[in-house]
């Protein structure tokens, strides 16, 4: 939506997968073997408060149009899903290669099923500060191909504490191998785009609203 002639709001509604990978030690110890890979699932809703550029290059019989811009705005995510493998040298120990796992959300302390994943303070809903810049290229009017590079700086933690998997005691949690979810996702994204003008508000510009026939209005006019 343009606001005026240089400024425009842009909002997305949008489906992505985010990833993860934790390698070797956390705070607590250290772990050469250890490696976590983890795939997150968001739908996002990123609004940009953009500033346009314009630059027109050609003669008169033939001009290129081109737009730049650069924008900033808040990003609201909301976690969908949460899956990966997990390796360590415990797991080993007990025989296991790698542990393919899903998340679990909430604080269940009966969550000991395997190929489970307890995340009880997770934050579901994360906020953050979307970056972005762009350029853009009209090959007819109101027509638009435009790409842009986006910076996303979250500013929630996923989580509050750590997430667990259930030991090879079904009724212990492994409390050696954890899932630091006290971080932040930070992410950069490039796109491209085919925009066009639904002129929406020009559909019914001209027409007439009255009830008398067209052709008695002609008559009239003569």
């Amino acid at each position: 939506m343009r606001v005026n002639k240089a400024f425009r709001l842009n909002a997305q509604l949008l489906y992505s997968v985010k990833h993860k990978t934790i390698v070797g030690t956390d705070d607590n110890r250290s772990d050469p073997l250890f490696r976590l890979s983890s795939t997150m699932q968001y739908i996002e809703l990123p609004i940009t408060y953009a500033l346009e550029f314009k630059s027109v290059k050609g003669t008169m019989l033939v001009k290129e149009v081109y737009d730049w811009y650069i924008g900033a705005g808040p990003i609201i995510s909301y976690w969908l899903s949460n899956k990966g493998t997990l390796r360590s040298s415990n797991l080993l120990e007990d025989r296991i290669y790698s542990y393919d796992f899903v998340g679990e959300f909430g604080n269940d302390d009966q969550n000991k099923l395997n190929s489970k994943e307890t995340m009880p303070d997770a934050n579901r809903f994360q906020f953050g500060v979307n970056f972005s810049a762009g350029l853009a290229f009209e090959p007819a009017p109101g027509r638009k191909i435009m790409t842009s590079l986006s910076l996303n700086i979250m500013q929630t933690f996923l989580g509050n504490s750590d997430g667990k998997w259930p030991g090879s005691n079904p009724n212990q949690t492994n409390a050696d191998d954890l899932d630091i979810l006290k971080s932040k996702n930070h992410s950069v994204r490039f796109s491209v785009a085919y925009l066009f003008d639904s002129k929406i508000e020009l559909r019914k510009k001209g027409r007439t609203n009255s009830t008398i026939p067209q052709k008695a209005v002609r008559r009239k006019r003569r």
